[in-house]
C-alpha cells in the first residue's frame, strides 16, 4: 500500500449518521415512478453504472412542473447495489405533504435488489 494511502486519517462525523436508506425501505410507502434502462453512457470503465447517473435518475424522475417550482437544497444517498448495462430498473418516489422533502429508491425488478436510496431537500422558488 503506498504511503500516502497509509497517512490518510480517518475523521468520523461528531454525530450519529442516521440510516436513512433503513427509513425509506420501512417507514416510507414509495410511489411508482417510471422505469429506466442502463445505457451505454450511463456506465463506467469498470461497465458499472456511475454514482452519479443514480443521482440524475432520481432527480429526472420528478416532474417538470416540480423542478420549475423548487430548488434542491441537500440530498443524502446511499449507494446500495451495481447496475449493469441493459439492466432495467425502476425509480420510486414520495414526497412529504409540502413538497420540502423527497425519498427516493432505485431497484432491480428482475432480482428486487434496492441500488439505492436518497432523500432529497428542497426549498419553494416562489
Amino acid at each position: 500500500m503506498p504511503d500516502f494511502i497509509k497517512a490518510l486519517e480517518v475523521v468520523l462525523p461528531d454525530r450519529e449518521v442516521p440510516a436513512f436508506e433503513n427509513i425509506l425501505l420501512d417507514e416510507v410507502a414509495l410511489n411508482r415512478a417510471e422505469e429506466v434502462r442502463v445505457r451505454w453512457h450511463d456506465v463506467d470503465i469498470n461497465h458499472h453504472v456511475n454514482n452519479l447517473i443514480y443521482f440524475r435518475w432520481m432527480l429526472d424522475a420528478l416532474d417538470f412542473d416540480f423542478h420549475k417550482q423548487h430548488m434542491l437544497e441537500s440530498m443524502d444517498i446511499a449507494f446500495l447495489a451495481e447496475a449493469n448495462p441493459s439492466d432495467i430498473l425502476e425509480i420510486a418516489h414520495s414526497a412529504t405533504e409540502n413538497d420540502q422533502e423527497i425519498f427516493h429508491k432505485l431497484t432491480r425488478p428482475a432480482d428486487a435488489k434496492v441500488l439505492a436510496t436518497a432523500r432529497t431537500r428542497w426549498k419553494a422558488t416562489a
